[in-house]
């Protein structure tokens, strides 16, 4: 009796070890798959959103450019637009004092505002 209890009990082993393997590398395929369809959903979300931010920069309203803007860029090889806002740049330059003025007030305002609570 002891050596057919024996003999099973190794059988028994010898089908666990079998088992585990199989069912290892079928995990581990299961597991592999699933990260692959991970990085393509990934993927396909990450081209999605840049496909939109393309969309979206190519549908902006650009600004209509003046004569001498475009012989600014004429002359420079820069886009129209690259040289639209260099030249409104320019002159925002001596709206500086302006901003000066408009930061002044508003910390003013929040002081006042602090005051009165």
């Amino acid at each position: 009796k002891k050596k057919i209890e024996q003999r099973r009990k190794e059988t028994r082993e010898i089908l666990d070890k079998a088992l585990n393997k199989a069912l290892e590398s079928k995990l581990q395929s299961i597991a592999k798959e699933q990260q692959q369809n991970e990085i393509a959903e990934n993927e396909d979300s990450y081209k999605q959103i840049l496909q939109q931010d393309r969309e979206k920069a190519t549908s902006k309203k650009r600004r209509v450019l003046s004569k001498e803007e475009m012989e600014m860029a004429a002359q420079t090889g820069l886009s129209g637009q690259v040289v639209a806002l260099m030249m409104n740049k320019e002159d925002s330059e001596n709206d500086d004092d302006d901003d000066d003025d408009r930061r002044k007030k508003s910390k003013k305002r929040k002081k006042d505002s602090k005051k009165k609570k």
